[in-house]
């Protein structure tokens, strides 16, 4: 087993709500006591709700949370690293490593991509949901390089949109596969971590409100108001159950290295 009951330092972004606080509590289920849980999010009160709830779930593991803005154009992730460097102090025998780069937005959903001309526009897109990503992977693997027992793993949660494409998402289409294509070239180069780009499938959470609401395409504005449907593909998630699902997956220890897995392919 790759997760359950091994001693786990383990870093979630966008851990404040939805599928992001959703890993961070169910990771806690079946961590090993004095298990380490790093969570970042913008939101600090909603990120100690999550905290409270990791806590409940083990109520021997360490929680700290770290309010990062991923916005702001001068990010500076030194809170971040003093976090990381002293929870690591505090802790002893960890046995794996887990990063989760979960945090992200949809973009501008109000144009069509012909439309999508403004370049301050996908600057800040890319800004939160691809270069301070990037900044602060390179900035964790540095910090977990050979610390671990075993070889850390770092996921990415991803999107059907980043190999499929549907109106109205074509800033988050192109920041999905951006990260894909990252998360690819850091497996080929660094053989010695666990990388996985896991889709979690359509899920109920603040999201997919924000899509019905901010899309101008009919079409997607019916489906995602759709919860259920006989087509399971079409079948509305909850955090939980995606989750659940991603984590066996990952505890199973059977994918390659960089690839990408989607919820109903399990």
């Amino acid at each position: 087993m790759a997760l359950v009951g091994k001693k786990t330092f383990c870093v979630v972004t966008g851990a404040s709500r939805g599928i992001g606080q959703a890993i961070a509590t169910k990771l806690a289920e079946t961590s090993a006591p004095e298990s380490t849980f790093l969570l970042l999010a913008t939101n600090k009160e909603k990120l100690q709700e999550t905290a409270d709830i990791v806590q409940e779930n083990n109520i021997t593991v360490n929680v700290e949370t770290v309010a990062v803005d991923f916005s702001d154009e001068n990010l500076s992730l030194e809170g971040v690293e003093t976090a990381f460097k002293r929870l690591v102090e505090q802790s002893s025998d960890i046995d794996r490593f887990i990063i989760v780069h979960n945090a992200g937005t949809t973009g501008d959903m109000n144009q069509k991509a012909i439309e999508l001309e403004n370049p301050e526009a996908w600057q800040s897109h890319l800004r939160i949901n691809v270069t301070a990503m990037v900044q602060l992977n390179c900035l964790l693997y540095r910090l977990t390089n050979g610390k671990g027992k075993e070889a850390p793993i770092f996921v990415n949660i991803t999107s059907l949109l980043a190999i499929k494409a549907f109106p109205s998402f074509t800033q988050y289409s192109t920041s999905k596969a951006a990260r894909e294509a990252y998360f690819r070239a850091f497996a080929a180069e660094e053989p010695n971590v666990r990388i996985l780009s896991y889709s979690p499938g359509p899920v109920l959470t603040d999201m997919r409100s924000s899509v019905i609401e901010t899309t101008f395409d009919a079409g997607v504005k019916a489906a995602f108001l759709e919860q259920e449907s006989g087509d399971v593909h079409k079948q509305v998630l909850t955090p939980e159950q995606t989750v659940a699902k991603m984590l066996a997956f990952l505890d199973h220890d059977a994918y390659e290295s960089g690839s990408r897995i989607d919820y109903f392919d399990i």
